[in-house]
């Protein structure tokens, strides 16, 4: 029964540490994202920027340089926003995921150790393994909730909504106002 309960914990914890292993390739692989959008943006801008003060200096054609100028300044704007607007918020994303994982696998070693000191693991304990992994479990659930695309869109559509009622309101204030003054 003792190497049941312990096989029980250890696939759990093989389990947990898949996970993070999971995690921390798509962390990096948002990271490396993170990296060649912040180049690619950079030199791009250089690139754009030199061209624009080499069409000004020969030829005088200042139309050239400012759409150059028009150019580079969109690249730059457009790579701010992938880079902050969406790989950091991924890279935020996975590190929290990350850390949360780490933290429950670092409780879980706290109770190997336990249990080799101890020899034997009494129910007590592996209940309270349980209630662990069922916080685990439901803080996971909860995060990923609060984070998916219906919610989102549910927000989405209320602040929409939201708006429509105010420029209504609005609206109908002014309209109110006008006819007032009118009579």
């Amino acid at each position: 029964m003792n190497e049941d309960k312990v096989n029980f914990m250890l696939d759990k914890q093989k389990v947990l540490k898949d996970k993070l292993q999971h995690i921390e390739k798509i962390k990096q692989r948002w990271s490396t994202a993170n990296t060649v959008l912040k180049v690619v943006g950079i030199s791009v801008t250089c690139i754009l920027g030199g061209a624009s003060i080499l069409t000004v200096a020969p030829f005088s054609v200042p139309i050239a340089a400012a759409i150059l100028s028009g150019i580079s300044l969109g690249n730059m704007a457009v790579s701010n926003l992938l880079v902050e607007g969406f790989t950091s918020r991924r890279k935020r994303y996975f590190k929290r995921k990350h850390d949360h994982i780490r933290g429950y696998l670092n409780k879980m070693e706290a109770w190997f150790i336990k249990c080799k000191e101890d020899g034997q693991i009494s129910p007590s304990e592996f209940d309270q393994f349980q209630k662990l992994l069922k916080d685990f479990e439901n803080e996971s659930n909860l995060k990923s909730e609060i984070k998916s695309k219906d919610i989102r869109k549910v927000e989405r559509l209320v602040k929409k909504d939201v708006r429509q009622q105010r420029i209504q309101q609005l609206y109908a204030n002014v309209l109110q106002e006008h006819q007032q003054n009118l009579t």
